[in-house]
């Protein structure tokens, strides 16, 4: 069950994204789960309105269908016991609605990887919720300019296209359903080229036709070779794609996973990492990598420059016999069975993942109660014979070297924020309060409950607040040629308030990816 606040912010953003209807038919999804369509109309007229009529059969309808479109809602049809007829039970996919945010995200890391012409057909999917790959082509092809002026043509965008679906930015799913896959592209051939529809038939041998005069001896296609072709390229139109959101996913977290490494090492270290991070899909979690596939992404990564290729080699050997040699490091090593001289290299999935929410749960817990309580919260989380510390107040601020009125203030801050927890040890049999020893301790599963619930309440504070400071700046905004210093002043005042709460909200959903359990196979707690 998600908690209230992840679906406060999953209305927000449905609201927002969709309209007040979808806001409030994704509200009794979201609270009541798994439900038919006469039952969701009968919930949301229950809902409390404020002059206001209660949503019409058709308005639930096609709130429905716009979360289908997009993903948001899955359906599943039941057999009801004595009857004949199907029933269709539909349920909400709340981590879904809250990846929305992440969409900026997405977007950055495909211009950045695949350039600006597949960042487009990205945002023509993401648009839609699902797309043809005509309609996202076409579009992208109208969006996209490059640096000289000119338009990219629709086989650059096809070529593209094929690209990201076979990196798993996109994928291809069925017309009636967002979550069952399609079939692969790859799967035209001769035998079922030459099982297409009659009109299909038709329309190549007009083709054929056409172009049978324009070309010479030479540029002659062989008749069921050009069907292919064209029956390929018809495909790539009429195939539905969207959003892959785990794949994007896992890429944001080895980027952030590479940040960490470049600022808790080096850049050249955190560059071998980034080489190993591909063996790690959604389909292979993690697998082992020889050093020449390592030098091949290294490779790939970063050109040799005129440099020793055999002196470069030995460095990125050490680098990597660096990366594995302690028992917290990032990469595993073993010997090879046919050779033992010779080794492979893994890459530590859970001990990565725990050094990236140790990075990030230090940093905010120095930002909420600062130097002394990041000082006692370490402390706390010292592994003393395998066990987290439970210790007394005394001890700890003797420890931590903290006066008794500064220490103890933060310490029942941090009690009152359920990052710090207390046990009672009773000194008698009688188990009397004032006659106990408390113990202060750390629980680190629930320490990442609070933090991404405290995410998820900053990210829906911020939103609200852009909202509230955005209708202050329409005003102005609309007069903006008719102003003097004064509301020029404010103008630029809101503006870069609206730019700083924006960066804000990107910036913690950074949180929510590190308070996730596997990153790898997509199963994030939002």
């Amino acid at each position: 069950m998600a908690p209230d606040i992840a679906i406060h912010l999953a209305v927000d953003v449905l609201e927002e994204q969709f309209g007040v209807n979808v806001g409030k038919v994704g509200s009794v999804l979201l609270e009541r789960g798994r439900l038919s369509v006469e039952e969701i109309l009968l919930f949301v007229r229950q809902m409390p309105e404020l002059d206001e009529e209660p949503l019409s059969f058709q308005q639930v309808r096609n709130a429905m269908l716009v979360m289908v479109q997009h993903g948001l809602v899955e359906f599943e049809p039941i057999m009801q016991a004595g009857k004949s007829s199907v029933l269709h039970v539909y349920s909400i996919k709340i981590e879904e609605i809250i990846a929305r945010l992440r969409y900026p995200h997405f977007m950055e890391y495909v211009d950045w990887r695949y350039g600006s012409l597949a960042m487009e057909l990205l945002f023509a999917v993401l648009r839609y919720g699902r797309a043809s790959g005509g309609v996202a082509v076409s579009e992208a092809c109208d969006s996209y300019v490059t640096p000289k002026g000119e338009k990219a043509t629709p086989e650059e965008a096809e070529t593209l296209l094929r690209q990201l679906v076979t990196e798993r930015v996109l994928r291809p799913v069925k017309a009636c359903s967002s979550s069952a896959p399609a079939e692969p592209l790859a799967s035209a051939s001769p035998k079922r080229a030459a099982q297409d529809s009659d009109s299909r038939k038709r329309k190549l041998e007009g083709m054929e036709e056409t172009d049978e005069a324009d070309r010479g001896p030479a540029d002659k296609v062989p008749p069921i070779e050009q069907s292919v072709v064209l029956a390929a390229k018809q495909q790539v139109k009429d195939t539905i794609y969207c959003c892959d959101r785990r794949s994007l996913q896992l890429c944001l977290w080895k980027n952030a996973l590479c940040r960490l490494a470049e600022e808790k090492y080096s850049p050249a270290i955190a560059k071998v990492f980034l080489a190993t991070l591909s063996s790690v899909t959604l389909d292979q979690p993690s697998r082992w990598m020889q050093f020449n596939e390592i030098e091949e992404q290294m490779q790939k990564l970063e050109s040799t420059g005129g440099r020793d290729p055999q002196r470069m080699r030995e460095k990125l050997r050490q680098t990597l016999d660096s990366l594995s040699m302690t028992s917290d490091s990032l990469l595993r090593r073993r010997s090879l069975a046919s050779d033992p001289s010779l080794f492979e290299w893994q890459v530590e999935r859970e001990k990565a993942h725990g050094m990236l929410a140790k990075s990030l749960r230090s940093q905010l817990i120095r930002e909420w109660f600062g130097i002394m309580g990041l000082r006692i919260f370490n402390l706390l989380t010292e592994e003393s014979c395998g066990r987290v510390q439970r210790l007394e107040e005394n001890q700890i601020l003797g420890i931590c070297m903290l006066p008794q009125e500064q220490g103890r203030t933060i310490l029942n801050a941090m009690v009152q924020a359920s990052l710090v927890h207390w046990q009672q040890v009773p000194r008698s049999s009688d188990g009397a309060i004032a006659n106990s020893f408390w113990l202060y301790y750390v629980d680190p599963v629930q320490v990442m409950a609070v933090l991404e619930e405290r995410a998820l309440r900053a990210i829906l504070n911020m939103r609200i607040r852009f909202r509230v400071e955005s209708a202050r700046l329409v005003p102005l905004e609309r007069s903006i040629g008719s102003l003097n210093a004064k509301e020029r002043g404010a103008l630029f005042d809101g503006r870069r308030r609206e730019d700083i709460l924006e960066r804000s909200g990107l910036v913690l959903h950074a949180v929510l990816l590190a308070c996730s359990k596997q990153p790898w196979d997509g199963r994030c707690s939002s």
